[in-house]
């Protein structure tokens, strides 16, 4: 019995089972092949599925491979995948997810909406991009530099009534960060979704996919939840959260509270780039050697899911020779 295909299986199947009564196409390459439930076709004999259950480039010489699957469309609409570049991105090595293509053959003159993972210079960045007759242009930049070297990240793009919205996570993980969104519509009524890549022979092996997803929106019901709280300096604290964010909750003083008179903090700003940490500055340095209770409430994420209230415990202290440590 094959555990890690097993486990991934069962996660996708718990993840997605409230969606299967909608069109939608899942795929995380863990029956160990691509060639059926779901099918991909394209040029084949490129590709294989690994030993960590992921589609993986398998040439012995420098060139272009595709494959393409159909998907089915179904008004408002999102896509997910996750995938690893062993290498510096550049004009001659790259890839294409294609989210929407109206030809089953990726390499040929079409219509469609991409991904875009590398390009000319030191400045790579994850681009959402339409094709229109072969003509390429570009919808959403995200951020400079991102994957201009060897990366792996997870890519989720969101078609509504108001546009196109690409996010990323480059951690690999589902914390993501808006990279952008420009209004437009598309209709298609025969649509592939897919990967090309066009790569050297020395990165004939170094493109790797998982995890597709195509279908309705997956929305975020989870809120979130603290996950350490530790004293910084004197009058510092920081509290750490499980995932991201929403700016004007987390940034709002009156949403932490410190017991022994200290009160609402002075000021306050997030402590990583993530969003997840925000430090606590408060005016006068907390109380020593005492158990201190933080209260923390009306915290939402970015998709508006609001946090129980709730009470942290921390002591200013700094141990001693013959303390215990626990």
């Amino acid at each position: 019995m094959d555990i890690p295909a097993l486990i991934k299986r069962y996660f996708l199947l718990i993840v997605f089972l409230p969606y299967l009564c909608h069109a939608q196409f899942t795929d995380d390459f863990s029956d160990g092949n691509f060639t059926q439930a779901p099918a991909w076709s394209g040029i084949a004999e490129l590709f294989i599925v690994n030993d960590n259950y992921q589609l993986q480039l398998n040439d012995m010489a420098a060139g272009q491979a595709f494959l393409s699957t159909p998907i089915g469309l179904d008004g408002d609409h999102e896509w997910r995948f996750w995938c690893r570049l062993a290498f510096s991105p550049s004009a001659n090595n790259n890839a294409r997810v294609y989210l929407l293509s109206d030809n089953h053959d990726l390499t040929g003159v079409g219509n469609g909406i991409f991904i875009q993972l590398g390009e000319l210079g030191s400045l790579d960045a994850v681009r959402l991009m339409s094709q229109v007759d072969g003509d390429t242009s570009t919808l959403i930049r995200g951020t400079p530099g991102n994957i201009a070297t060897s990366f792996y990240c997870r890519i989720r793009v969101v078609y509504n009534s108001s546009g196109w919205h690409l996010y990323a996570d480059y951690s690999g993980g589902e914390d993501f960060l808006s990279e952008g969104f420009v209004s437009g519509s598309f209709t298609a009524e025969t649509s592939y979704m897919g990967v090309m890549c066009k790569y050297t022979i020395s990165n004939s092996q170094n493109f790797y996919f998982d995890e597709f997803y195509s279908g309705p929106i997956l929305y975020d019901t989870i809120p979130p939840e603290t996950e350490y709280v530790c004293v910084k300096s004197p009058n510092v604290v920081e509290v750490q959260f499980s995932e991201r964010l929403d700016d004007e909750s987390a940034l709002d003083p009156e949403n932490y509270t410190l017991s022994h008179g200290s009160g609402s903090p002075e000021t306050l700003h997030f402590s990583n780039q993530e969003k997840k940490s925000v430090d606590l500055s408060f005016s006068d340095s907390l109380v020593y050697g005492e158990a201190m209770s933080l209260i923390v409430k009306n915290i939402q994420d970015q998709s508006g899911n609001l946090m129980e209230d709730t009470i942290l415990s921390l002591a200013r202290y700094t141990p001693l020779r013959y303390d215990i440590l626990i």
